[in-house]
């Protein structure tokens, strides 16, 4: 439960003022699968809230190779971190997002295969506007749309160290070339995409949202 309350201080003790608890909300999240390959059993994934990660099943199974969080976006309010909560059965298939407390959200969608195309709450286009959570308001259910159908990127770093890595198999004088993220630039969930790059300098990115992003590269310190 939370609340809030403002007061003036003014030079004079403050009293009178009382200070109402309520109950956080209960967020019900859909998820719609537009799946255009065949799906196998992806590699298990310790997200929050799951153990073993399945393959996906019919839209209206509980799809556990996804996990849906909610990050406050102010400096000050009530809200925190709120995640689905783990299935209360053997049986139940639900998604929800429990005790989520009034403030500004940003919506991250992480799933082991594909990517999030679409999140909607209502009419709120959550991939690139905050979810805003009222005091005793109902929230429209978050609606995720998933796809498997994302961008492959293929690209090189260009490196002294790559010519020095190609000169033997097992070469002990092999550099890292570090790592390339790409930032999203125009969505709400901004996190970097990272993978590392080979020994040869290739490194490839796979089921990349449409977007636009910011390439960065990182490569570990030498001695």
């Amino acid at each position: 439960m939370g609340g809030q309350l403002s007061f003036t201080v003014g030079g004079a003790p403050v009293s009178g003022p009382s200070l109402t608890l309520l109950p956080g909300n209960s967020i019900v999240v859909n998820v719609r699968e537009e799946f255009q390959h065949t799906q196998t059993e992806p590699a298990p994934q310790s997200f929050t809230n799951f153990g073993k990660v399945s393959a996906p099943g019919p839209n209206n199974r509980r799809p556990n190779y996804l996990q849906v969080t909610l990050l406050p976006d102010e400096a000050f309010s009530l809200s925190f971190q709120a995640s689905l909560r783990p299935p209360t059965g053997p049986d139940d298939e639900s998604l929800v997002i429990e005790n989520v407390l009034p403030g500004r959200y940003r919506v991250i969608v992480n799933t082991s295969i594909g990517y999030a195309s679409s999140i909607t709450s209502g009419s709120t286009d959550l991939l690139h506007q905050p979810l805003i959570v009222g005091s005793g308001a109902s929230v429209p259910p978050l609606e995720v749309t998933v796809r498997d159908d994302g961008a492959e990127i293929d690209g090189t770093i260009d490196s002294p160290n790559v010519a020095v890595n190609r000169s033997g198999g097992n070469n002990p004088y092999a550099q890292q070339l570090g790592f390339v993220c790409l930032a999203p630039m125009d969505r709400m969930d901004d996190r970097c995409k990272i993978t590392w790059a080979n020994n040869d300098g290739a490194f490839t990115f796979q089921q990349l949202a449409p977007g636009s992003y910011r390439a960065l590269r990182s490569q570990p310190a030498t001695t």
